[in-house]
């Protein structure tokens, strides 16, 4: 079983992949997720998750549920989450991978709603605050 498998069941941690060290409360990937402050960090998050995922896995998925070569933006998380949600509702449903990938991205698709408003919240300097 390689580190996609893994990762597609639900059993591979951020830790495991990376050899970080990590508190010994090791945090999943949507509290990983959570725990970024900028969407950079956030982005490189979703860099390490797809990192863990081989290519046996992806060619697994549904034709509409493949991600694309990068995430540049919110947008592009959020684009994808949409995909794979609505794969999800949709009569042929029963991909385990494509369940598991909603999930990831829908969480790093709010996160990354969060990040951007707090990115454009006015400060107490601004003008209009």
């Amino acid at each position: 079983m390689g580190p996609g498998r893994a990762i597609l069941s639900g059993m591979l941690r951020p830790a495991e992949f990376t050899g970080a060290e990590l508190p010994p409360q090791t945090l999943t990937w949507c509290e990983l997720l959570e725990s970024r402050a900028t969407l950079e960090q956030l982005l490189d998050v979703v860099k390490d998750f797809m990192a863990t995922i081989g290519p046996e896995d992806l060619a697994a998925l549904p034709q509409p549920c493949r991600p694309p070569g990068r995430f540049w933006t919110a947008s592009d998380l959020s684009d994808y989450a949409f995909t794979l949600v609505q794969h999800q509702c949709g009569l042929n449903a029963e991909n385990e991978g494509a369940r598991r990938l909603a999930n990831f991205f829908s969480s790093a698709a709010a996160r990354a709603a969060v990040l951007s408003n707090e990115a454009t919240r006015p400060t107490a300097s601004s003008p209009w605050a």
